[in-house]
């Protein structure tokens, strides 16, 4: 930056305009790549951008916990930017405008809403309800489901957290289904965190175009809303969870 001043400075004295007009492009080129460079410092969320052709954000069970507990752990969760931190799922926002703000599973030029997004937000300490929006709120569809991960080179497995399978709820929304999958660590492990850190939750959110909602019966049951559990293997776990019961 002091070499554009001197340049610029030297320039002016000696009155060549165009001089003057070259170095004040070369020195509006360089402020532009130092602002973008601070930019992308403060939102290095920004990596998720240059993807490989056909790549797709599309984690396990496991994977997303363990996304989850690098997070509250406070280390890098290595998820290649698509997972959201900063949007609170459980406040006023709707669901269609919360998924707007998070990251499409193909990047940026994906636009399906079909497909996953995912975020990190803080459960409310004042209520088990999960009510979202102005006049909705996510409706459990089943029991939870404890997710199983493998530990180290071992056959043996520990429970890592649970799933919940949930619907959005609203008489006045009309724009097909809003389904969303929950995932909380297990108690053992966020024993080992401080308590503010322990309220945090992963939510995979997407919509069901409402053609496709249809089916021989007008009910949504956990059957269509949950999907098959996933085979899932996690080779770094630090923390220890429960074993699975016989």
């Amino acid at each position: 930056m002091f070499i554009y001043v001197c340049l610029y400075s030297f320039t002016f004295y000696n009155s060549s305009p165009f001089l003057i007009v070259f170095v004040t492009v070369i020195a509006a080129e360089f402020c532009f790549i130092v602002v973008e460079r601070v930019q992308e410092k403060q939102n290095p969320r920004m990596e998720h951008l240059e993807l490989k052709e056909g790549f797709r954000f599309h984690p396990t069970d496991c994977e997303g916990l363990s996304f989850l507990l690098r997070f509250v752990a406070k280390q890098e969760m290595h998820d290649a930017g698509f997972i959201t931190t900063n949007i609170d799922v459980y406040g006023n926002e709707e669901p269609w405008e919360i998924y707007s703000q998070g990251v499409p599973s193909g990047g940026s030029g994906d636009d399906d809403n079909s497909s996953y997004r995912y975020f990190i937000t803080k459960l409310k300490k004042s209520t088990n309800h999960r009510e979202v929006g102005n006049k909705g709120n996510w409706k459990q569809q089943d029991e939870e489901k404890p997710v199983y991960c493998n530990r180290g080179n071992s056959s043996s497995e520990l429970v890592i957290g649970c799933k919940k399978s949930m619907r959005y709820v609203n008489k006045e929304h009309k724009d097909g289904d809003w389904l969303m999958k929950e995932y909380e660590l297990s108690k053992v492990i966020l024993q080992k965190f401080d308590e503010d850190c322990r309220d945090y939750v992963l939510c995979a959110i997407k919509n069901k175009p409402i053609d496709t909602c249809s089916s021989d019966t007008s009910t949504t049951t956990s059957d269509n809303v949950s999907e098959e559990t996933d085979e899932n293997h996690y080779e770094d776990i630090s923390v220890l969870g429960q074993r699975p019961s016989e």
